[in-house]
């Protein structure tokens, strides 16, 4: 929406071939020669939330770019410190540096995502499983269940 009112103000008026042309609206603002006075005074309040639309933007980011590590990197032992590499680049407002550092806590203590945690411990089980002799899978359950875990003096003594 900022970019149309920057695109209008500055006499640009085709956007049908934008990448960031996501919506039918601003085609259709376009198809009808809106003046470029008539959208400031319709859409002008929106430039006030230039600031928090950007933050929330990189918020968003860094969610997908979490889900996405997860999703094809799987959990392991170095995800946490992997995934704080990969989302290093969003670093840069407190809010986008705290989203980080709860997201990382997250995947190091919690474990991220849903399903996506059950399927990469299945995959971890197959891989485990394919490494042994044809002695079934319930013998790597317990494997499975290791691989969750930071091992620690702590872990290993009430275990």
């Amino acid at each position: 929406m900022l970019g149309l009112l920057d695109r209008h103000e500055a006499g640009a008026r085709d956007v049908a071939g934008s990448s960031d042309t996501t919506d039918d609206s601003i085609a259709d603002a376009q198809a009808t020669d809106v003046l470029p006075a008539d959208l400031q005074e319709k859409l002008g309040w929106v430039r006030s939330f230039a600031e928090p639309l950007g933050s929330w933007s990189k918020l968003m980011d860094i969610a997908a770019g979490s889900r996405h590590y997860v999703r094809h990197q799987g959990y392991h032992a170095d995800a946490a410190e992997q995934l704080q590499g990969e989302l290093s680049q969003h670093r840069g407002d407190e809010l986008g540096n705290n989203l980080i550092d709860q997201v990382c806590t997250f995947v190091r203590e919690r474990l991220l995502g849903s399903t996506e945690i059950l399927e990469s411990l299945i995959g971890t089980g197959k891989k485990l499983e394919g490494q042994q002799s044809k002695g079934g899978f319930t013998k790597m359950v317990l494997s499975m269940a290791a691989a969750t875990v930071v091992p620690t003096i702590e872990h290993l003594s009430t275990a």
